[in-house]
């Protein structure tokens, strides 16, 4: 598998991303599944790479930003 479909939908999942977190800024919660639906779509990229060391890489920095998503979620609760 080619890393440059993987970067693009890094870049589109980020996007997603920011976007979710500025309209949850300006309106009520927004339901968590929305940002978690594209992490959950990289991780299964991600497991299709060819190279573990690439592969590892992404794993983490997608487990930083799921641990993100998940922080903002239980403070948007509290």
């Amino acid at each position: 598998m080619k890393v440059r479909p993987l970067v693009a939908a890094i870049n589109k999942a980020l996007d997603r991303l920011g976007e979710g977190f500025r309209v949850s800024a300006n309106s009520p919660p927004t339901p968590p599944n929305e940002l978690r639906t594209p992490l959950s779509i990289l991780r299964t990229r991600v497991e299709t790479l060819d190279d573990p060391r690439i592969a590892r890489r992404c794993h983490l920095d997608i487990e930083a930003m799921s641990r993100v998503v998940g922080s903002t979620a239980r403070h948007r609760r509290a």
